[in-house]
């Protein structure tokens, strides 16, 4: 109990002889993310690759390190351990006025076309139950906005369930828009696109409730609102100052390839992140 562990030892060698991991990489010829893996505890080096590593770092005595089971099942079964003792996060599903399958069949009739073919388009991936089943359960405030959801999942986002919380610090509290109780550490349905996540209709505690479009999270917070048709929008500014979070306005437009377009007044507020 409590020795050094290897990788400490070989960190601090190699920085003590002053070469980099790529330089002792070209010099055991041992791939240099394997290097980095033996470095940061997640592997164990051979005995092959020990004399290697020994000759280079110059050292006088051959380390050997023996440990009950490999750094990387010791690591997994340790975090599994820390999932079954802590409690699990809630599922939440966000609620609107109308079912997410009432605001589809009101894009349906404003936008037949394009709405179909979306649909066609998605039916034919192999996750679609997935993506059925997020559908049906994610909360729309408008056809705009389920033309913007389409939008995205015709990108390749992938159906998942995520904790706001867990991705970064946000300026009010996420609640229930009914009960104002917290609810931004449990699970939203949501859409990952690359490094980016999109929650829709998530309502913030400002103290005032303020529900938002799209919450997007992609390095940073931003919102996106869809203004859709009807939208009369005299107390949009200060909503966005009471969000505190950067807002991006979309009108829709199912000539886009993503269903939406840029307004003027939000165009280079957008630059920066689209």
């Amino acid at each position: 109990m409590f020795q050094r562990p290897l990788s400490s030892i070989l960190r601090s060698r190699r920085k003590e002889i002053g070469i980099t991991q790529r330089k002792l990489a070209d010099a055991t010829t041992i791939s240099r993310p394997r290097c980095c893996q033996f470095e940061r505890g997640f592997r164990t080096p051979s005995i092959e690759e020990l004399r290697k590593l020994n000759a280079a770092l110059r050292m006088s005595s051959l380390v050997l390190f023996h440990a009950p089971r490999p750094p990387a099942r010791a690591l997994a079964q340790l975090v599994s351990a820390g999932k079954r003792l802590t409690p699990r996060a809630k599922v939440y599903l966000p609620q609107s006025d109308r079912s997410s399958d009432i605001r589809y069949r009101a894009a349906l009739r404003r936008w037949p076309a394009s709405v179909r073919s979306a649909t066609l388009r998605l039916s034919q991936r192999p996750d679609f139950e997935l993506v059925r089943y997020l559908c049906e359960r994610v909360s729309l405030g408008s056809a705009d906005e389920c033309l913007h959801l389409l939008g995205i999942l015709l990108k390749g986002a992938l159906p998942c369930f995520a904790s706001p919380q867990s991705l970064g610090h946000l300026p009010h509290p996420v609640v229930d828009p009914e009960g104002r109780f917290e609810v931004g550490s449990h699970l939203f349905p949501c859409l990952a696109l690359n490094d980016a996540f999109y929650f829709f209709q998530v309502s913030f505690s400002t103290p005032r409730i303020l529900t938002v479009d799209t919450l997007v999270w992609d390095d940073g917070w931003y919102v996106v609102e869809v203004d859709g048709y009807g939208h009369r929008g005299e107390d949009d500014a200060d909503r966005d100052r009471a969000l505190q979070i950067p807002v991006v306005r979309f009108n829709a437009d199912p000539s886009q390839p993503d269903f939406v377009v840029r307004s003027d007044a939000a165009r280079s507020k957008a630059m920066s992140r689209y």
